[in-house]
């Protein structure tokens, strides 16, 4: 529960299916009377059906009302932006894809040219559907770089001058009459593996994102943690090597400056070349390329469960997914500088949705928002963003 007994009451309606008033009193805390407003409440506004449930025949007196999500047609969109691609998906409201689209952009260099991009096969999307912006009930976002939660701004280092102070859901253009949602990559890929992928199951959850960027995002019992100002998770930025590479930040020798996925895609330049965009390969030769990144990366996240005590590690991003001999090195790591022996022991997993674990969440958090959005409000936004 955080703190919202109508969204929380709504969520479990929704992602729970059938349920009744007296359970979502149980697992809410609520009273009964507080409980009973609020489904009224959603029933009234079109989220919430009730039916008849069935009854036992050894059962007396009147069959007790059940609770389930009302039938809802509508659409969202969710965009990834990578430092080095853009992601889009148009899905219903049952989160199922209907389109989907994914291509290589230097996103870090210009993002206003990035989100012209996502606009535009937006819109492709959006026509293949026979749909416009003003059908859409909520758009996700999610970028490589923290997000001040309060104002929505960017907090991109100053290095990336187009992306400092951006004020990204304005980027998009005109035309949409729904919530533009913004969040940090990280803690979309955390959310999707958490409830869609690796972290199934599990009540605390650390996702690490290893792309050209290294970033980390924290679960606990449904609630993602980035911090009061966004940048929560910006593990990239621990310094490995004083000597190291020049990082973007403006410092040497940060993680994701020595080890994130272009790091060593240069590392194999010399054994076999992979080109921005494209999937590592796992060989005798770059095995220990591999083996070596995720230790230097594992002795960091070891620092973080020392502290944090996650329930397991899933690694996302082009080279999260490379799957063993970078896991290998990373507990490795573990065994080293854990310094309990629980956090020694903590599963360590690849990212069940590969590459796409941050575009599953955008898609869930925008399903999210879209079910919190009253129709009766939506379709009076749409009818006049119509007639204007």
């Amino acid at each position: 529960m955080h703190g919202n007994s109508r969204g929380d009451i709504l969520e479990l309606i929704r992602r729970g299916g059938v349920t009744t008033r007296r359970h979502l009193s149980e697992l809410t805390g609520l009273s009964r009377s507080v409980v009973a407003q609020t489904v009224a409440e959603l029933i009234a506004e079109g989220l919430v059906a009730e039916r008849a449930a069935a009854r036992a025949a050894s059962s007396r007196g009147r069959p007790t009302s059940a609770l389930g999500p009302a039938n809802r047609t509508g659409w969202i969109a969710a965009i990834d932006f990578g430092h080095r691609h853009a992601a889009i998906a148009i899905t219903g409201l049952d989160g199922v894809v209907a389109w989907e689209q994914r291509v290589t952009t230097d996103v870090d260099g210009d993002a206003i040219a990035a989100f012209a991009i996502a606009g535009a096969l937006l819109d492709a999307g959006l026509d293949r559907l026979g749909l416009r912006r003003a059908d859409l009930t909520s758009v996700a976002i999610g970028i490589p770089h923290p997000v001040d939660k309060a104002s929505g701004i960017v907090r991109a280092p100053a290095s990336l001058p187009s992306w400092a102070g951006l004020s990204a859901p304005t980027q998009l253009g005109r035309g949409f009459t729904c919530p533009v949602l913004i969040d940090n990559d990280a803690n979309l890929g955390a959310w999707g593996e958490y409830l869609h992928g690796a972290g199934r199951g599990t009540s605390s959850m650390l996702y690490i994102k290893v792309a050209d960027g290294v970033g980390a995002g924290f679960v606990v019992d449904g609630t993602v943690f980035n911090g009061a100002r966004g940048v929560g998770g910006e593990m990239g930025h621990v310094q490995v090597d004083p000597d190291g590479e020049l990082c973007r930040c403006g410092r040497r020798g940060c993680l994701e400056a020595v080890y994130s996925s272009a790091a060593v895609r240069r590392r194999l330049s010399a054994i076999a070349p992979v080109a921005p965009g494209q999937p590592f390969e796992v060989t005798d030769a770059t095995r220990p390329v591999f083996e070596q990144a995720g230790h230097a990366i594992g002795r960091v996240v070891a620092q973080l469960c020392n502290f944090l005590d996650p329930d397991a590690v899933v690694f996302g991003g082009p080279l999260g997914v490379v799957g063993e001999p970078l896991l290998d090195g990373v507990r490795a790591a573990f065994t080293e500088f854990g310094q309990v022996s629980a956090v020694r022991d903590v599963p360590v997993r690849t990212a069940a949705l590969g590459v796409r674990s941050e575009l599953v969440g955008a898609i869930d958090r925008a399903v999210q928002a879209a079910w919190a959005h009253p129709p009766r409000a939506r379709n009076l936004a749409t009818d006049l963003a119509r007639n204007l």
